[in-house]
């Protein structure tokens, strides 16, 4: 088998990544409040935490995100309610 890395991707990927980790460090220190405010809803965090855009379609968020250009350094989300229980069933 031969894989074939494109190196234009792996240089974008590393270029946001530090933008992409303290977006999601936010989102680790303020848990709490942003379930609060946001539960239900899928959430994409940028710049630190100072935008966050949120709705109840993920298609929406993603649009929104790609619309800005900041789509590749986005925190991406889905957040559950405080209360809401998910039960997951495998198949065999």
């Amino acid at each position: 088998m031969v894989v074939q890395i494109d190196e234009r991707a792996v240089k974008d990927i590393a270029s946001n990544y530090p933008r992409y980790r303290e977006n999601s460090e936010y989102v680790k220190k303020n848990w709490k409040e942003i379930q609060k405010m946001y539960g239900g809803k899928y959430i994409g965090v940028v710049d630190g935490g100072k935008l966050i855009i949120a709705d109840e379609d993920a298609n929406k968020v993603l649009e929104e995100l790609k619309r800005l250009g900041k789509d590749k350094e986005a925190y991406f989300e889905y957040v559950k309610k405080k209360d809401e229980v998910w039960i997951l069933q495998a198949y065999s």
